[in-house]
């Protein structure tokens, strides 16, 4: 929820987001390609740490 909100207000593009938003009954699969790079390493681990926080930061707020 909070990243679908942060990328609509930021108006950033994302290529399964717009196909979302174009086709409601739309899933993507799980090879589906994307144009954003690859993320490997560190910064998998920081990211996922990230949204982790993020997570837990909204469960905390009810």
């Amino acid at each position: 929820m909070a990243l679908h909100n942060f990328i609509r207000e930021s108006d950033l593009s994302d290529e399964l987001f717009d196909m979302c938003g174009q086709n409601e009954d739309f899933v993507p699969s799980a090879g589906e390609a994307s144009s954003q790079p690859q993320v490997h390493g560190q910064e998998k681990t920081d990211m996922n740490a990230f949204r982790d926080s993020i997570a837990d930061a909204l469960m905390n707020m009810g």
